[in-house]
C-alpha cells in the first residue's frame, strides 16, 4: 500500500466517523440515532462492495446500569429489613439479598435474570456483511463494533478509575453474597 492510498483510507475512515459523530451526533442503546447509524454502515458497506449486507432486529436493553441499579436496589431493601428485627424479616432479607446477588453475578456474566424480565426492553439491531477471502481462507476473523454510544462514567475515564470500578464492584459481589449467609444464619438462630 503507498502512502497515497493509506492517505486515502485515512481519509475515508475520517469522514465515516465524522458523519457518525457530527451529523447522527448522541446514539443512546435503541433510539432512532442507533437505528440511523445502522442504515449509514450498511449502505457504506454496500458502497464498499461487502457482501450479504443485512440489517439483524433483536431486543436490546436502553441501559446497561440498570439491572444493576435493580439488583443493588434488592440487596439494600434486604438490608433494611433486617432493621424491623426477627426472624421473618432477616429470612425476607436472605432472600433479597439472594435475588440481588444472582441478579448481578446473572447480568455480569450476560446470563438471563429476573432483573431483564422487570426492566423495558427495546428494539435494536446488529449490522452484519461478509467480505469474502481474496485467495484461499486459513482462518476466519469476526469485526465488531457498537452502533451505540452509551453513556460511559468517570470510572472508565482512566485506568487507575477503572482498577477502583472493579474493586468498589467486587467488594459490592462479595458483600451481598456474604449477607444473605449471615441473614439465613440470623433467621435460624
Amino acid at each position: 500500500m503507498t502512502m497515497t492510498q493509506a492517505e486515502q483510507y485515512a481519509g475515508k475512515a475520517y469522514e465515516y466517523v465524522r458523519y457518525l459523530a457530527e451529523t447522527i451526533g448522541g446514539r443512546g442503546s435503541c433510539t432512532p440515532q442507533e437505528r440511523q447509524a445502522a442504515e449509514y454502515c450498511a449502505q457504506q458497506m454496500r458502497e464498499l462492495g461487502v457482501g450479504q449486507v443485512r440489517i439483524e432486529p433483536f431486543r436490546g436493553a436502553p441501559s446497561t446500569y440498570r439491572p444493576y441499579a435493580l439488583a443493588f436496589v434488592a440487596a439494600l431493601l434486604g438490608t433494611c429489613l433486617v432493621w424491623l428485627g426477627g426472624r421473618v424479616a432477616m429470612a425476607l432479607a436472605a432472600l433479597l439479598s439472594g435475588l440481588g446477588t444472582w441478579g448481578m453475578l446473572a447480568e455480569s456474566d450476560f446470563s438471563g435474570n429476573w432483573t431483564r424480565r422487570l426492566l423495558p426492553r427495546g428494539e435494536s439491531q446488529n449490522v452484519v456483511g461478509i467480505v469474502p477471502a481474496a485467495g484461499k481462507p486459513t482462518r476466519r476473523v469476526v469485526l465488531a463494533a457498537h452502533l451505540d454510544t452509551h453513556r460511559t462514567p468517570i470510572f472508565y475515564s482512566s485506568a487507575a478509575w477503572q482498577r477502583l470500578f472493579s474493586l468498589l464492584v467486587g467488594l459490592a459481589f462479595v458483600s451481598m453474597a456474604v449477607s444473605v449467609v449471615l441473614y439465613l444464619l440470623g433467621a435460624i438462630s
